[in-house]
């Protein structure tokens, strides 16, 4: 009732677009039927929601409502994985790029480039029959527990390795950034060692990443398609680095033992 007051609308007027104009477009869209989608959004979410989407479009009745939020049903992941996806699920951002490349790879794999891809669900190991881990690298992913638990599992099966840069603004982790890294996860993730991170960021920014960033203003669908085709043929091609088999550091830190105590 009060929107006039909380938003400035005035620039709509050129457009002969009014007040109430406004208020009628927002009550039509507060009527429309929704779903609530979790906090955490996976590839099983969205296979859900087409599926959702599917049904309400045959029969004009969705079920879900705002107040109740969309859950997978079932077990989605393949009996057999070759290529899996690593995102960090805590980021939607980082989630949402890992959906869009599992996608459009999957679309490249019914053509025979690639073999389909799976994104791995939060919490999950990497699988044992996966040959090949994609690792879609965004702020603050290497101090997410789940995300470095998948990597250590690619890690000790020495599979491919591809590095995917899901931002414009991503950081190379600075020595500091490197020891902070080994301090923290130990304390999340039982049966880690800060020699074992250290090894394992090393390892992960040794192979020449692909930027695969849909967020960013300068990617529209075709340089995503074109980055896609990069992927899928870096893979079928098999020239990716492998993952080292022990924990061998060449790594040199020039960040002192003192980390910010909010991270111990």
């Amino acid at each position: 009732d009060r929107y006039e007051e909380l938003v400035d609308i005035r620039c709509l007027a050129p457009f002969g677009i009014s007040l109430d104009m406004v208020r009628k477009c927002l009550q039509f869209i507060n009527d429309l039927p929704s779903v609530a989608l979790p906090e955490r959004i996976s590839n099983g979410t969205m296979v859900e929601l087409s599926t959702v989407c599917y049904n309400y479009a045959a029969t004009e009745s969705l079920k879900c409502t705002r107040a109740s939020a969309l859950t997978p049903k079932g077990s989605l992941e393949p009996e057999e994985i070759h290529t899996a996806l690593v995102a960090d699920h805590s980021s939607p951002h980082a989630a949402a790029t890992g959906l869009v490349l599992v996608f459009m790879l999957s679309k490249l794999a019914s053509q025979g480039q690639c073999k389909t891809p799976h994104m791995i669900a939060e919490g999950d190991d990497f699988p044992p029959t996966g040959t090949t881990l994609i690792v879609v690298l965004s702020s603050g992913a290497l101090l997410q527990p789940a995300f470095i638990k998948v990597a250590l599992s690619a890690k000790a099966l020495e599979t491919a390795l591809l590095p995917v840069i899901s931002e414009d603004e991503f950081e190379f982790p600075s020595p500091n950034m490197v020891a902070m890294i080994s301090q923290w996860i130990p304390t999340s993730l039982p049966h880690t060692t800060p020699l074992m991170l250290r090894c394992l960021v090393e390892e992960l920014f040794e192979s020449i990443a692909i930027v695969f960033a849909p967020q960013s203003q300068s990617s529209t669908e075709q340089v995503l398609q074109a980055k896609a085709k990069d992927i899928a043929g870096r893979i079928k091609r098999g020239r990716l680095q492998s993952f080292r088999l022990g924990f061998e550091v060449d790594y040199v830190s020039e960040a002192s033992d003192d980390v910010d105590d909010s991270f111990k």
